[in-house]
């Protein structure tokens, strides 16, 4: 048996990763949302107070409901994202406990009148 060559070995290390290399989703980030900025939902009107933190593709921000209530509005960017928030909502809304606070989550795209 003979030993391979540089440029075989080269050209097999190719083949290989390319049939190891598969397409990745990046996660799509929102932009913010400015302070003051209004949201109509099926709970009333919403204003984002302040911008906190992103993680994983999700914005997160405190808001206040006209009657003062205030909550964490936590946006969107991809599939992924809101399918967690879906669910993080089916599993975390039936709870009344204030170790909970209030969760409000919006789909990507807004556009006034399509709500929270």
């Amino acid at each position: 048996m003979t030993k391979p060559t540089q440029s075989e070995i080269d050209n097999t290390t190719q083949v290989e990763l390319e049939e190891l290399s598969e397409v990745v989703d990046l996660p799509v980030f929102p932009e913010r949302l400015a302070p003051g900025t209004l949201l109509e939902g099926p709970n009333g009107t919403l204003q984002v107070d302040a911008f906190l933190d992103r993680k994983a593709a999700i914005n997160l921000y405190a808001a206040t409901f006209q009657d003062d209530r205030k909550v964490w509005l936590r946006e969107a960017g991809n599939g992924a994202g809101a399918e967690r928030l879906r669910h993080e909502s089916a599993v975390l809304g039936p709870l009344k406990s204030p170790m909970f606070s209030p969760i409000v989550w919006r789909p990507l795209i807004f556009m006034p009148g399509m709500g929270v």
